[in-house]
This record gives C-alpha cells, structure tokens and sequence, in this order.
C-alpha cells in the first residue's frame, strides 16, 4: 500500500510540475499569443468597493468570472501568475474527477486528456474556460452518479451560460425536479445580476452581441475562405463588421427549438441525458456567431463519458478537430491574411464539430435502454453497507492517492455483492 501510494503521489506532483513547466514556458516565449488576454482582465485599476464591475467599468463576462480576477488582484504584481496558477487547478481537478468517478478506465482518461485537452490548454489556462469545465465535471458525475447537480449547473452557469444545458437534457426521467431547480436557480443568477446593475447588463449583453462573424465560427471560415478580409471588433477578428446581428438570434432559437426536443424526447424515450447534453453543448458552439478555440474544451467531459461508454468515433474526432485548431493557430497570421487553404482548415474543424454533435445525439438515442440500468445501479447503492457504498464525491482525490486505478483493474472488494454487477460499458456504483 505504502508503495503504491508513493508511486500515485509522485504521478500526482510530475503532472503538476509539468503543468507549471508549461505555463512558464508559454508565458516565458509567448507571451504575445497569450497573456495579452490575462492582463486585460486585471485592467488598469482593481475592483473595489469604489470601483464595481458592470457598475463602474464594463464586464464582458458573467458574474462568477470575478471569483478568480479578485482573487489574483490581491497578489498585485503577480496577478497572472495567481489567475494562471487558479485555471491550472480547475483544469487538473476536472482531470481528477472523471478518473476518481471511473478508476477502472483511468489509463485511458489520462491518455485521452494528455493527447487533446492538455495542447488546447495553452489557451484555455489564460481564460475562464476551465473554470466552467470543472464545475460542469462535476455536474455530470453528479448526474450520472444519481445525486443532486443543480448547484454546479447553477455555478457554471454564472461562468459561461452553456451549464444549463445539462439541466435541460435532464429534465427527462426521474431527474425533471433537479433540472428544474437548477434552471429556476439559473434564472435567478440573471435577475440577481440584473438588478445589481440593469445598465451594466444590458452592455454586456450588447458586448457578446457585437457585429460581424468571428472567422472561427461557422458562417465566419465560411466567408472567410472566400477571400473576406476580416477586421477587429470588441477584440475579435470578424469578417461583415456592421451586419450579421441575425446570426445570433437564429442560432439562439435553433438552440432553444432543439433544446425543446432533447427535454420531450427524453421524457418519452429516456434517452441518455449526458450525451444528449453533450449535443447541445456543441450546438451552441457551431450556431453562433463567435467560435473561439478554447471552446472545446467544453466538450471534453462530455467526450470522456461517451468513450468509456464504447462510443469508439467521439474521442478520435475530438481530438481532430483538436489537432486541426492547433495547426491553424501556428499559420494566424495567414489566416488573417485570407489565404485559402488555410481557412479551409477553419471549415474543415468546424464540420467536425457538428460530426462530434451528430454522434452525441445518435449515440444519446442509441443508450436508451442503459440510461435505466445508470439509475437503477444508482439506486441500488443504497441498500449497500458503508463498507461497499462508495461514492464518486469521497474518491475525489483517493485514486490520486491511494494508486487506485494504476492499472485498468478495478481494486478488489472481498464484501459480498448483494446486486448484480452491471455492464462495464457502463459508469457505475459498483457493489
């Protein structure tokens, strides 16, 4: 035990050292690329009493966003690396939960999150994507695991809006209560935020409205490999500046339509939440009008669930669109420039991700029938003894110390098995 502890621990501090390497690499050569965005968010005077975000300056984000600014404005000069150093952490925890939740496929997360996650992160360390992606972890772990998710669909939807979702995908069997007081709790996020400052809020939301395409998004590579130049606006390269406010608002009504339809059909069919949600995640990615690269990110979670489920298409084409990103990043100045193929890159990536939306929705339909079996093995835990019950929330941090999961075979339990183990294909509380 000793020995394997020791090893889980010193796997634990490579992977953070690691981690840190890295960011004092990016910072050190490529600063320029990404730490431009880190600054902006410390501003040139420090939230205060006398000085309000939405208030007294304008805040392009939502509420919980301030969390980790304040936090990191208290260090002064060494506010990136305190806001760097706190995205590190979502990003690892994030990692963390789905291999404490699933010990048996931890091999294959970490392998999974390594070869995708880990390049995206470069970017998403210097924004608040991970930020959401870990909160939204533990929603779906939560979920999956049949206990209560509405405070974590309500917290990162005070991050970046998209949580929600999950509630929505949810509001199909035997979980509409818990959807609906995470998406009353959401609404009251907003009016919450509303009546802090209603002038304040009603220039965010003209911020994130904006003009233009952003030439990562959809429609944008589109114009964009037609030879459109792009220009700048509210920080962002776009093409059509002055017009395409319609997009949008099209795009919100798709989501909302299809959104609609995941809610009934689950209902009905009992189709599998997780995946149905992870459909409409990447939805609200490709029907917008901006399309940032870091929003893939979003996806992951929702990718590792359907991998260790057997849906063997999910993860090769993330980690295409993944890889496709990147190569486009490394030629943004060609990109900028028009050239051709090179925005066909942008096409390319984004039609993967609408494959990767595709898939989650057929795959959700195709596991109606082990959506039950989730619950039933869920329900099932409660009839165990203490000594068997083990709950994804008390392994949190106990396969990283403890070497559970070191190999692919789960840890052997000598108490007897009242129930029936369930199919391994499934993530599941295990007797």
């Amino acid at each position: 035990m000793l020995t394997r502890c020791g090893g889980a621990t010193r796997t634990v501090i490579l992977e953070v050292v690691g981690r840190a390497v890295i960011a004092y690499l990016v910072w050190r050569f490529a600063a320029g690329l990404f730490w431009h965005d880190v600054v902006h968010y410390d501003g040139s005077r420090p939230f205060s009493l006398s000085y309000l975000p939405y208030r007294d300056r304008l805040w392009e984000f939502p509420p919980l966003t301030l969390v980790p600014v304040i936090a990191a404005q208290t260090a002064r000069t060494w506010f990136p690396a305190v806001f760097v150093s706190f995205m590190v952490g979502c990003e690892y925890t994030s990692l963390v939960v789905l291999r404490s939740a699933w010990p048996e496929y931890r091999t294959r997360i970490t392998h999974f999150w390594n070869a995708t996650v880990m390049p995206l992160a470069v970017l998403g360390w210097f924004r608040f994507d991970f930020l959401v992606t870990v909160l939204a972890t533990v929603a779906i772990v939560a979920l999956i695991d049949g206990r209560r998710f509405a405070r974590w669909i309500v917290l990162g939807f005070a991050v970046k809006l998209w949580p929600v979702l999950i509630a929505v995908a949810a509001i199909g069997r035997r979980r509409a209560r818990d959807a609906a007081t995470a998406i009353l709790g959401c609404g009251l996020v907003v009016a919450m935020w509303w009546a802090f400052s209603p002038a304040g809020f009603e220039k965010f939301l003209r911020f994130r409205q904006g003009t233009g395409l952003e030439i990562e998004s959809t429609l944008g590579a589109v114009r964009l490999a037609f030879g459109q130049r792009p220009t700048v606006v509210s920080g962002a390269w776009v093409v059509g500046a002055g017009g395409w406010t319609w997009v949008d608002r099209t795009g919100l009504l798709l989501l909302i339509v299809v959104s609609g339809g995941v809610a009934w059909s689950g209902r009905r069919w009992n189709s599998d939440r997780v995946l149905a949600a992870g459909g409409l995640v990447a939805l609200s990615m490709v029907c917008g009008r901006i399309m940032s690269p870091q929003y893939l990110t979003w996806l992951a979670p929702f990718i590792v669930v359907g991998m260790i489920r057997g849906h063997r298409r999910l993860a090769p084409l993330f980690a295409v669109a993944v890889w496709l990103t990147l190569t486009y990043l490394a030629m943004f100045n060609q990109l900028l420039s028009a050239v051709a193929w090179v925005s066909a890159i942008v096409v390319v990536r984004n039609l993967v991700v609408i494959a990767i939306m595709i898939e989650f929705f057929a795959a959700a339909r195709r596991d109606s029938a082990s959506e039950s079996e989730w619950t039933n093995a869920a329900k099932s835990s409660t009839s165990l003894s203490p000594a068997t019950a083990t709950h994804s929330s008390r392994r949190f941090f106990a396969s990283a110390l403890h070497g559970h999961g070191e190999t692919n075979e789960l840890p052997t339990d000598t108490s007897p098995a009242p129930h029936p183990a369930p199919s391994t294909r499934l993530p599941t509380i295990r007797s």
